[in-house]
Formats: C-alpha cells, structure tokens, sequence
C-alpha cells in the first residue's frame, strides 16, 4: 500500500496536479524529485495524510528506522514559509521546523552584526522587525566566535580564533544561499554579506557523514540546525528541544537523518544546548530553552518573510538531475 501511494503520488507531482501542490508561487518551478526530498514534497501536500504518505515512502527507500509519530502541526505563518511541530515517542522528541522558499516575494535574510551580539534570539528578530528568527554559532566570553568567521548585514567580525576544518557556515549573498561543508578552511568571500556558522557538518550531498571526530559535541542534545534542498530552492531549519525526558535531544548522526527526512541535502549543526532557540512574529519563542529562559547568544538569524518585494537569495538558475542538466531563471528574480 505504501507503494501505491508513493507512486501516485510522484504520478501527482509531475502531472497536471504540480500546481496545487507547489509551495510558495503558483509559477510552476523545477524541483528535483528525490526519495530523501520529504520536507519540500510534503510541504506542497494539501493534507495531514499526505505529508505522513509521503514521508513514510521515503522513509522506505532511504532505508531509515522511524520514531512513532504522535502528531504533526503544519501551517503557513507568512508567504514563502511553512511551520512544522512534530512530537514523537521513541524516541520522545519535540521539534519545529521552517521550509523556506527562497524565491518567493519578499524572503530575504540578515545576519547579526557584531555590534549587536549578545541579545536573545527574540530580542533580535524583533528589533529588526523579522518573521522569524534562530539563534546561530558557537561563542565564548563576551560574546565572541569560538572560531570561523562571521558576517552581519555585509560586516564582517573582528578576527577571531582561525577557522579551521571542523568548521562550516551558512553563506548568504545576493542571488546566492550556500552551506560551506566544514571540508577545509574557509575565508570571507566578496558575493557574502551575511555568515553564520556552525560544525559538524551533518549532511553532505544526501548522505550522514563520520561525525566520530566530534564524540562530545555530538551527544544527544538540544540542537539547531540549517539545511538546503538540492536544487538549491528551500532553506530548512530545525530546532530540537532536548535535556528532558519528553524531549531527548538528538545526536549529530540523528540530525543528519532528521534534516535528510525534511528534505536537505546538505546541513550544518549550528549551537545548541540551552542556545538552541525558535522565534516566530506573533508567537515567540516555540522551544523549550533549557535554560528555562532563552539565552543570550553571539550571532543569530533573522528571516523575513514580507508578502512582497525581492526574493533577494534567489538562486538565479535551477538544476534539474533528470534526463541531464538543464538551466532556467526562477520566478520572482529581481536584479541586484
């Protein structure tokens, strides 16, 4: 049965159907098709049932044990982004999600800069009017980078402890969104106005990555995490609450397979722990700080989902993976 239903549904999602299903815009856009790709398929489902068919398919194919799913909450709080609450027993996990479409009016992002460092996570979506905001990299005293770079409305930090190869980040420009694997040692980049980063990376092309190397970091624990689909078109961010009995926390290997269940292909481990931290316009904070109050963190991301405007981390072309590479320019491109 869990068969058929896949099939129909892929039949659905190619097939005169595609528009009643596609999240964000109604212009219809390349997406590429992927057993993995759960979160962007489900987020153009029309119903509860669908989003659990859909993944239990995939669920399937990749080859993933499964927790007992409680219950998944989906709604659509702003244009362009889609919220999911999904409890689950065994493990108990407590967890929210955002798929963000990139190319949809108005979804933009900004990163803190280091003059304003040190606030909670609600403190700075709200200053800077955002939908939605997380909180972002590792710090030490005062509030400083623990090591890498980062990046805040085209500023960069002051230069901190040096990158090296644990490290990766979550780069944004104009036209541009990409996860930088934590394969080497990065420098700032001319095209990035806003960096925030993370390790390890827990997800590189689809795949769970050796973590080994990070044994402490990747306990189970409450966790944020970024991820990208492979066409380049949905950011997703998760935060997982944890130190609780109803709510364990992940480990690094079982983030991987969370962010490979919603649909990435690549995704970065950002601060967790009492750090870790979800903040919607009009709702506040959805986690379980463990702090029993949020904490104040070095860097955070905002994202603002406005209705309208420029879409402004648009990737200018789509990738498709079947019958070759072909390239087009997305909807809502608006020129830097």
């Amino acid at each position: 049965m869990k068969r058929i239903r896949n099939f129909v549904g892929r039949m659905m999602f190619v097939g005169v159907s595609f528009l009643a299903l596609a999240m964000g815009p109604e212009t219809s856009r390349a997406q590429t098709v992927r057993a993995d790709a759960v979160f962007a398929e489900a987020a153009r489902a029309e119903s509860a049932r669908d989003d659990a068919g859909l993944e239990e398919s995939a669920r399937d194919e990749a080859g993933l044990e499964e927790p007992l799913l409680i219950g998944d909450t989906w709604t659509e709080p702003f244009r362009g982004v889609r919220h999911l609450h999904r409890v689950t027993t065994n493990p108990n996990q407590n967890i929210h999600a955002l798929a963000i479409d990139l190319c949809e009016s108005g979804i933009s992002f900004r990163a803190t800069k280091y003059e304003e460092r040190g606030q909670t996570t609600s403190a700075f979506g709200a200053s800077m009017r955002a939908q939605a905001a997380i909180n972002g990299d590792f710090f030490v005293s005062g509030f400083g980078l623990e090591r890498g770079f980062a990046i805040g409305g085209g500023a960069l930090w002051p230069a901190g402890k040096p990158d090296d190869a644990s490290t990766g980040q979550l780069a944004i420009g104009a036209h541009r969104l990409e996860i930088l694997r934590d394969l080497g040692i990065r420098k700032p980049e001319a095209w990035m106005t806003d960096v925030v980063g993370g390790r390890p990376t827990v997800l590189v092309d689809g795949t769970i990555p050796d973590t080994s190397g990070h044994a402490v970091l990747c306990q189970r624990n409450p966790r944020t995490a970024v991820g990208l689909t492979k066409d380049g078109s949905t950011l997703l961010v998760a935060v997982v609450d944890g130190r609780a009995t109803s709510r364990v926390g992940m480990t690094c290997n079982e983030l991987g397979e969370l962010m490979l269940r919603l649909g990435a292909d690549d995704a970065l481990n950002l601060d967790g722990g009492g750090s870790a931290t979800m903040w919607l316009q009009g709702q506040g904070v959805l986690n379980y700080p463990t702090d029993g109050r949020e904490r104040k963190v070095a860097n955070h991301l905002a994202i603002f989902a406005r209705g309208d405007g420029p879409a402004s981390a648009c990737p200018r072309v789509y990738r498709e993976d079947a019958d070759g590479l072909s390239l087009r320019t997305p909807p809502n491109l608006v020129a830097p």
